[in-house]
């Protein structure tokens, strides 16, 4: 009888490096490596490390770390999701028993981000440069420690209901560079968010970009998949369904990091927008970064002088307009619907019309002649 692994829409024999089939659009290569650090008593560190067969270029790397008493098993839907996005991703299979150390498994994670490309000869030629920390719950607060020790050498750090460890992630939060991102579930009631997730937010003092996301009555374990040990410590849990959980995060996760690891000002207009069409999902947003906000450069603002009013569109995400004369004054808007503005009472001349979002991320600028 064949030894087999199987998992929503991948089918895997159990040899050491193996391809695996896969109903999505990428065909997964997954296998196993155990990386050895001399420097702890020459410490094992098992990985698995998937990624797209079809891959053509060097792309991203994203290490995934599991929560308590969990193992890698137990992100297959989170890595298929991951893999199709582009990345090249790796899963701990490091301190998945009850007794688990958070200090060796932020040192794990260190060794992998820092030696993996160099010492696993499977992966060469498929890794860039850019790298990232995906931990849910022990592992995402473990990942606070690791990024604390890696610096700039990481680009981003991505924390699934981050719990806080011994020794403490918050305290480490202050000594982390990388743009980092947290996903909490209102609901949670295995690492409250008031307790965990929002103190390790706050801590993040040096990152340059946070994002908190907040999904209204989500949960601790609706980040992993179905049927885990997690599972149990919610056991009457009964708000979002794992399946929007899964569709939520997964998504802010691979736009915030499709910005960071790949520099593509889109993923972060996404994610913005998420947070603006969906009544479940609350953004806070605090980057140094300037979007790319796509309008049309033609007929934007009209009729163009305007003696009356003009139209201006709708831009699709939660903002603030403001005008200004040529002296710096800020002066009255009258809407007269969704679209349309007054200009009446503005002086003749040139109006300096603008706009911001409401996380800061994207601001656009116009002229409009006012005319008598």
């Amino acid at each position: 009888m064949s030894n087999s692994k199987r998992f929503k829409g991948v089918v895997c024999s159990a040899a050491t490096s193996l391809l695996c089939s896969w109903t999505g659009q990428a065909q997964i290569t997954q296998f196993t490596h155990v990386l050895i650090d001399p420097d702890r008593g020459d410490r094992e560190i098992p990985v698995e490390f998937w990624h797209d067969a079809s891959l053509t270029s060097p792309t991203a790397f994203a290490l995934i770390a599991h929560g308590f008493a969990m193992t890698p098993a137990d992100y297959d839907d989170l890595s298929e999701h991951l893999v199709e996005a582009g990345y090249v991703i790796g899963r701990l299979d490091t301190e998945t028993g009850f007794g688990p150390s958070h200090l060796d498994f932020a040192r794990d994670m260190v060794y992998v981000v820092e030696h993996a490309a160099q010492e696993v000869d499977a992966l060469s030629g498929l890794l860039n440069d850019a790298q990232a920390l995906v931990g849910h719950s022990m592992g995402g607060g473990a990942a606070w420690l690791a990024a604390a020790e890696l610096g700039e050498a990481l680009e981003a750090l991505v924390g699934l209901a981050p719990a806080e460890t011994t020794p403490s992630a918050q305290a480490a939060g202050q000594d982390v560079e990388a743009a980092a991102l947290v996903v909490s579930g209102t609901a949670d009631a295995v690492t409250p968010p008031s307790a965990h997730h929002l103190p390790l937010y706050d801590a993040l003092t040096g990152s340059t970009c946070r994002a908190f996301v907040s999904l209204i009555d989500g949960g601790h374990c609706g980040f992993a998949d179905a049927g885990t040990l997690c599972d149990f410590g919610e056991i009457t849990f009964a708000g979002m369904s794992r399946e929007e959980q899964q569709e939520l995060s997964f998504a802010a996760v691979a736009d915030f990091l499709s910005y960071h690891l790949d520099s593509d000002a889109q993923g972060m207009s996404n994610l913005e927008a998420t947070a603006n069409e969906s009544a479940s999902v609350e953004l806070t947003l605090a980057c140094d970064w300037t979007g790319l906000l796509e309008v049309p450069e033609v007929g934007l603002v009209a009729p163009n002088p305007a003696s009356s009013r003009v139209h201006v569109p709708q831009l699709g995400l939660d903002g603030t307009w403001r005008a200004f004369d040529l002296h710096g004054r800020e002066l009255p808007l009258r809407w007269l619907g969704a679209e349309e503005l007054s200009v009446d009472g503005w002086p003749v001349g040139l109006v300096l019309l603008t706009w911001s979002s409401s996380s800061g991320g994207h601001s656009w600028r116009t002229s409009v002649a006012v005319v008598r």
